[in-house]
């Protein structure tokens, strides 16, 4: 969907999409899709779509984030991890452990654990944000891999604002940062948008239909 509102379409089903969800734009312009159907992430240009990660690595790529380096981060949501795959097209496991849901914070590779991450952001300063949906939490990984929990209270579901774990959300999934770093976050179960301030203050959004 352009500025202008006019609506083009990229790829198409004949040609290697099928069940896509997670969608970002590389620096150098490619779309990504994660094709839920089969764990691959796709390349789109235009119509043309080519396979940039095959199936087999990344169970179910929810979520796409780049971070100022080039790298892309993704959130891999059935197998609870978060990946990054390198400029140079090299992938590991940034944080969590490969099948295994929890939702401990520390170290991202030897004690945190996801529960179904989907949404991810990054801001200025590298640290990646997820929706840790199956946990209804928002967490945060600075870019040493260090997790924490930004907000919510792990395996408790409710609308509250508050503070950090004083607040609730409801399987949150998607997420996006203002240049305030302030994160946003569409709390799915409880059809909410909710605000996160950097300091861990929640607030449900009121919206209008204007």
């Amino acid at each position: 969907i352009g500025p202008d509102g006019g609506v083009t379409v990229v790829g198409s089903p004949d040609r290697g999409l099928a069940s896509t969800e997670g969608l970002a734009r590389a620096p150098n312009g490619i779309v990504l899709a994660g094709d839920q159907a089969s764990g691959a992430v796709r390349g789109i240009v235009g119509r043309a779509v080519r396979t940039l990660l095959p199936p087999g690595r990344i169970a179910k790529p929810e979520s796409f984030a780049f971070d100022a380096s080039g790298n892309l981060y993704i959130a891999d949501t059935f197998n609870h991890t978060i990946r990054r795959i390198t400029f140079a097209g090299v992938v590991t496991t940034f944080a969590g452990l490969e099948q295994t849901s929890g939702s401990t914070d520390g170290a991202g590779l030897t004690a945190a654990l996801f529960n179904r991450p989907s949404g991810l952001a990054l801001d200025a300063a590298g640290n990646v944000y997820v929706a840790d949906t199956g946990n209804s939490t928002i967490r945060k990984i600075t870019p040493a891999g260090l997790v924490s929990t930004l907000a919510g209270l792990a395996t408790v579901s409710g609308l509250k604002d508050g503070t950090g774990t004083e607040a609730w959300f409801n399987q949150p999934q998607a997420l996006a940062l203002d240049s305030a770093a302030n994160v946003y976050v569409a709390d799915t179960g409880n059809a909410a948008l909710r605000k996160i301030t950097p300091a861990g203050v929640v607030t449900t959004l009121n919206l209008s239909p204007t």
